[in-house]
C-alpha cells in the first residue's frame, strides 16, 4: 500500500519529466516539504532535478532544513 507521500513524490516526479511542468513540480515538492518538514525526501526530490546529487547540494539541503 502507498502513502500519500509517495504518490506527491511520484506525481512531482511525473510533473518533472514532463516538458514545461518543472513549475508543478516544484509546487509539489513544496506542499511536501511545508507539510513534513522532518520529512528528507521531499527536500532529495526538489534538490535532485536541478542538480543532481553533489556535495554542493547536499550542502545546500543540510543549510536549508
Amino acid at each position: 500500500m502507498w502513502t500519500w507521500m509517495q504518490v506527491e513524490l511520484l506525481l512531482g516526479k511525473a510533473y518533472s519529466e514532463w516538458g514545461g511542468h518543472s513549475g508543478d513540480a516544484v509546487a509539489v515538492y513544496d506542499g511536501l516539504i511545508s507539510s513534513h518538514p522532518d520529512d528528507f525526501r521531499g527536500y532529495l526530490a526538489k534538490v535532485r532535478p536541478n542538480c543532481g546529487i553533489t556535495s554542493k547540494c547536499l550542502i545546500w539541503l543540510h543549510v536549508d532544513s
